[in-house]
This record gives structure tokens, sequence and C-alpha cells, in this order.
């Protein structure tokens, strides 16, 4: 009977802890879609994922104080003409208990915050879009092959 008690607290315990982290990350992520909307063009709305969050404890230069910060790096979509999809990514600096995105330049940097940085840098690099240059090549052909033939079978 322990033991199932046991078991029952332990997944509530679990559940909880869920909760809580999940609701942390959605104020993260607001916090982020709300940024982008305003700095980023043809961004779109609610297509930011976390890729990797990390806490950390940086000096402020102006305060000089340590302060609790998230480091995440983030995936978003941009859509230009309705069409040309792009996927973007970014990382951002957050003040731990607000939410707010802070400047990364008003921290010192540390030697873990620079191995964050560097291990997400090339993170878009691997996400090759073929469906953009289809479309390219597509808009190319139409437009040196087609439209020629076209016009020459028309002015026959």
């Amino acid at each position: 009977m322990k033991r199932v008690a046991f078991c029952i607290f332990s997944f509530f315990l679990l559940f909880l802890s869920n909760v809580s982290t999940s609701n942390a990350t959605s104020r993260y992520l607001d916090q982020i879609d709300k940024h982008n909307r305003n700095e980023v063009h043809y961004y779109v709305k609610k297509s930011t994922v976390i890729v990797e969050q990390k806490e950390f404890s940086l000096i402020n230069k102006e305060k000089n104080t340590n302060e609790s910060v998230v480091a995440i790096a983030a995936k978003y979509d941009t859509v230009r003409d309705r069409f040309f999809k792009t996927a973007n990514y970014d990382t951002y600096l957050l003040d731990e208990q607000t939410g707010e995105i802070l400047d990364p330049g008003n921290f010192v940097s540390s030697k873990i915050y620079d191995e964050f940085i560097n291990q997400h840098k090339n993170d878009g690099e691997n996400d090759f879009r073929w469906k953009n240059s289809l479309i390219v090549l597509a808009l190319i052909f139409i437009t040196v092959v087609i439209i020629p033939l076209l016009t020459s079978k028309l002015n026959d």
C-alpha cells in the first residue's frame, strides 16, 4: 500500500513540475513572438519553437550585479509573397523573472554563454528549403522557354 501511495505521489510531483516549466516556456515564447512581430519582416505569427533553453548567471555591466538570465535558441518562420517560406534561427537573452528580452551587450560574457551562442551559430545552415529553389527554377523555365515558345506559335 505504501508503494502505491508513493507511486501516485511521485506521479503528481512529475505532473506539477511539467506544468510549471511549460508555463515559463510559454511566457518566453510569448515574449519572443511579440518581439518578432515588431522586428522581423514577413514573420509568421505563433511559428516560434524553442530549440534549446539554458539558464545562466551573468554580470550586468551597468549595475555590476549578477542577474539570472535565460538564453534561448529559437526557430521561427517567415513567408514572403505567400509561398517563399524560410526557417530562421536566432538566440535571445531573457530576464528569468520578468521574461523581458535583454540586450546581450549589457552583460559581461561568460564562457558557458559563449559556448551556447557558438553551438547555435550555424543552426540555419542545415535547414534547406528546396521548395523555394524549385519555385524559382520553375519561374525561370516559364520565362525563358514557355513564353518564347507561345509567342512564336502565336506569331506564325
